[in-house]
């Protein structure tokens, strides 16, 4: 878990979760827009990776 700190001093914690998790998740649907966005998100993956 990822905490931020906003200017005013407050904090408010968000939950993070990995490219690769989504690519899992998203899969796990079998929704055709989920599975468009596959597509796109293994890219964005693969040119991590490379870097």
């Amino acid at each position: 878990m990822e905490e931020l700190e906003l200017e005013n001093g407050n904090n408010i914690r968000i939950n993070l979760i990995g490219l690769n998790e989504l690519i899992k998740n998203k899969e796990s649907t079998g929704r055709h827009k989920d599975l468009e966005a596959i597509k796109f998100l293994k890219t964005i993956s693969k040119r991590e990776l490379s870097n």
